[in-house]
């Protein structure tokens, strides 16, 4: 569902901002910093769900669950944001140029 969700926000996003996201150094820039802005909050949200599986599992798991979850964090965070980052900022970006080419935006 997370997905479907960030799909749609970001091609609302490309189709809002036809004008701004355009297929230059200026407009690949904003496009990305919009992106690496809606992917902070999906960071946190990932961050939500990994403290409340430690809080799910049992009393004598969540230590190690615990430890185990700040040793990867940072890989983790790491690989998420870019991989999500590059593959938003396109779908932007994209949804941009058809929105240009449909004669459609803001």
């Amino acid at each position: 569902m997370t997905l479907v969700w960030n799909l749609g926000m970001h091609i609302l996003i490309g189709l809002l901002g036809t004008q701004h996201f355009t297929l230059t150094e200026k407009g690949v820039f904003f496009s990305a910093l919009i992106v690496a802005a809606t992917q902070s909050a999906d960071l946190y949200r990932i961050y939500r769900n990994e403290q409340k599986k430690v809080l799910e599992a049992k009393a004598n798991e969540q230590e190690k669950l615990r430890k185990l979850f700040k040793k990867n964090m940072p890989k983790l965070f790491v690989k998420t944001f870019f991989q999500n980052w590059i593959f938003y900022t396109v779908i932007v970006l994209i949804a941009a140029e058809v929105g240009r080419a449909a004669d459609y935006g803001f």
